[in-house]
């Protein structure tokens, strides 16, 4: 049975856990840690984006959803979902999780109205990165990389994050004779200025999608 490891924790219901874990040893483990910040959002602004869970989750453990939030937007589905389900909130605007191309759709729709980016404190900000917007930052939580953590050697990484892929090459080294997958464009390139050499990406950045890669990989 091929060995799989994926830098996320993955509850029972993850569309991953559910595709692989009766086809594989699965590891599933955050290389991250997660600490909330505080952070002023006192400053009128037309949109709030959000670039992942993890910035929902610590923006409204301080900020309470209101009625009066403005328009809410999010880089991709699953956090639309998650958005959805544990605050009742419909996003008004939703990513591919594509940073180029949701950059241009959402400032082809917003124009000049104000956004606040809500992001962790090491954020890639990839969505401003790739369009100029009328915007602040709202910082919300610190992401720090884990320092002690133990894996078993595996046939495929599948990496969700360019963080965890720091986190993963500060212990072990690159190994040619594993698969690594990344989530999504900057993730793969983080793998590849880690020195790894066979990068594989997913087609869309979804677990789904990177479930999909592990399967394909595993049926050869």
């Amino acid at each position: 049975m091929k060995k799989v490891f994926i830098s996320r924790n993955l509850a029972p219901k993850s569309i991953f856990y559910i595709r692989l874990n009766q086809k594989v040893a699965l590891f599933d483990m955050s290389l991250l840690l997660f600490r909330p910040l505080s952070f002023d959002a006192s400053s009128r602004v037309d949109w709030l984006f959000f670039y992942s869970k993890n910035a929902i989750k610590f923006y409204f453990r301080q900020e309470k959803p209101l009625a009066d939030l403005p328009s809410i937007a999010v880089i991709g589905n699953p956090s639309a979902n998650f958005l959805k389900s544990h605050y009742n909130i419909q996003a008004d605007f939703i990513g591919n999780g594509e940073p180029k191309a949701t950059a241009e759709r959402f400032k082809n729709m917003i124009g000049e109205q104000k956004v606040a980016f809500v992001q962790a404190q090491h954020s890639k900000q990839s969505v401003q990165q790739c369009a100029t917007f009328n915007t602040e930052n709202r910082i919300v939580y610190n992401n720090t990389i884990k320092l002690d953590f133990e894996l078993p050697t595996v046939d495929i990484l599948a990496f969700t994050s360019p963080m965890n892929v720091q986190a993963y090459f500060q212990k072990y080294r690159y190994n040619s004779n594993q698969h690594y997958l990344a989530i999504g464009p900057t993730t793969a390139k983080a793998l590849a200025d880690s020195g790894v050499n066979a990068i594989q990406t997913a087609k869309k950045p979804s677990e789904n999608a990177l479930a999909e890669l592990c399967l394909s990989i595993i049926n050869q």
